[in-house]
């Protein structure tokens, strides 16, 4: 008959312990990271979009809320444009309106769609979702390189 032994219970223990205490934090730090990866994609979509005589305060004004944790045990934050611009428009409404157009706005002179009218109002330039389909899976592996290295962190002295 086999037999298999363990030693080391108490210090196992202690280090799940020490991770399940400090699990909020970890996800937090982990959200945070990927947050800034998915902002930096937005903030450099943006920048592709608006004209060089752009004064760059919109792409400025891209903040990462506060991370909130629900009663879900879901950790979250929103990347979003805070603030106002000199002639009192929230700069939120300024990147809608760069994100999905405007249909009230004066023609855009010589734009054509793909049947050949002319284009009325502001085009959709869908920055804001490209950017974040795009910087997706970076924003993952971020958080997940984040993860490790906390876990790494609490773990090195139960070695």
């Amino acid at each position: 008959m086999s037999r298999v032994s363990f030693k080391g219970w108490d210090q196992l223990e202690g280090t799940l312990e020490n991770i399940a205490d400090k699990t909020e934090g970890i996800c937090k730090k982990m959200v945070y990271s990927g947050a800034g990866t998915i902002a930096d994609a937005v903030r450099g979509s943006l920048r592709s979009v608006v004209s060089d005589n752009a004064t760059g305060k919109l792409a400025n004004s891209l903040d990462i809320r506060p991370i909130k944790a629900n009663s879900r045990a879901k950790v979250f934050t929103t990347v979003t444009f805070d603030g106002y611009d000199d002639n009192g428009t929230p700069y939120a409404i300024e990147a809608a309106v760069l994100e999905s157009g405007r249909s009230d706005q004066p023609e855009n002179p010589g734009e054509r769609n793909k049947y050949g009218h002319k284009l009325k109002g502001r085009k959709a330039t869908h920055f804001h979702s490209n950017a974040v389909r795009a910087s997706k899976g970076a924003a993952q592996a971020k958080m997940a390189e984040e993860f490790n290295r906390s876990i790494n962190q609490l773990t090195k002295g139960a070695e």
